[in-house]
């Protein structure tokens, strides 16, 4: 039997900061709190729940306050260490354009589904919120919750390094709040509305003189333990990460055929390999790229024989596994242990 690929998740300890703001600015009760995330209070701080109840609380935020803005009035009243593993390795930063790439590389520590894109231009650094979300979401909560991510980047310059440095421009969802005051002081006086992919533009020139004393041993140790955290997430986005979800689960030992996967995932072995196509990969690809990374991996760990190695690579024989290694690396499996 497949291991399934579970529903999309967001941080436990999320919910809890989130809720915890909204209790001091009295928009919800500890009734409410129960009543959203139900069993919720059973499980430890490190579990995930499924991101509709976070979305469900934004939701109830946005009625009770008014409007979506909600998401950076409270943003403003929790600081980055409050933001679990992603915010101990963003205020270790040396400089904004490191603490804007490790968003970028670990924002689904909080929500699973949150990207994060950046992209630079001549003089400016464009950070763009790219999380999906099924029909059927409701708008009011999904504005809000992506303000408090956007507010949060807004305010890493000053909050790391003490400036005043604030977006050029910020274009968020949703209608305008008749009262812009809460939002000028996060997002700078250059906002707009309606946007259909929402983000910040920030000059490069104002962040450049930015930074401060590296502290490199501790943030590795950071990096590492949230690259591990991010990559045991299963992506449920793109077909082709879906593939990779099951046949991440189900390598060792040898990999499950292409339509016993199609079945898996509830569409026909000719569609799913129309699909991988459409996205630039195929099942072979793949297989191949999650088998050179595990191999990788496991060779440079040195604990297990070449034997268990190639059982976890799905692989029939060890002969086989060495022609593999060389044709990635250039070198048998010995020298790489």
């Amino acid at each position: 039997m497949l291991t399934l690929c579970p529903g999309v998740t967001a941080a436990r300890e999320l919910f809890d900061t989130i809720s915890a703001a909204a209790l001091r600015a009295g928009l919800v009760s500890r009734s409410d709190v129960r009543t959203i995330s139900g069993a919720l209070a059973d499980q430890p701080v490190s579990a995930r729940l499924n991101e509709r109840v976070l979305l469900h609380l934004w939701s109830l935020l946005a009625l009770r306050h008014g409007g979506s803005d909600i998401g950076a009035i409270l943003a403003l009243q929790v600081p980055v260490d409050k933001l679990g593993l992603l915010g101990e390795v963003i205020s270790h930063a040396a400089t904004p354009a490191e603490a804007f790439d490790q968003v970028a590389r670990f924002s689904r520590l909080l929500n699973q589904r949150a990207r994060i894109g950046q992209t630079r231009t001549a003089g400016h650094l464009r950070l763009s919120y790219e999380g999906r979300l099924q029909a059927g979401t409701d708008q009011a909560g999904l504005e809000a919750g992506i303000i408090w991510s956007l507010a949060h980047l807004a305010l890493l310059p000053g909050r790391l390094f003490g400036t005043g440095v604030l977006p050029e421009r910020a274009t968020l969802p949703g209608s305008p709040p008749t009262d812009m005051t809460m939002l000028q002081p996060v997002f700078g006086p250059s906002i707009d509305f309606e946007a259909a992919q929402p983000g910040l533009h920030f000059a490069i020139a104002a962040l450049r003189g930015l930074h401060k004393a590296p502290e490199t041993r501790l943030l590795s140790h950071l990096e590492g333990a949230a690259a591990h955290y991010v990559a045991a997430l299963p992506p449920c986005d793109r077909l082709c990460d879906r593939v990779r979800a099951v046949l991440d689960a189900n390598l060792a030992g040898g990999p499950p055929p292409l339509a016993t996967i199609a079945k898996h995932l509830g569409i026909s072995q000719r569609s799913l390999q129309r699909a991988l196509t459409a996205e630039g990969t195929s099942f072979a690809r793949i297989l191949d790229d999650m088998r050179r990374e595990r191999a990788k991996a496991l060779l440079a760990d040195g604990r297990q024989s070449l034997g268990a190695i190639t059982y976890h690579l799905g692989y029939a024989d060890q002969a086989i596994l060495s022609r593999a290694v060389r044709r990635w690396f250039g070198a048998p499996p010995r020298s790489l242990r």
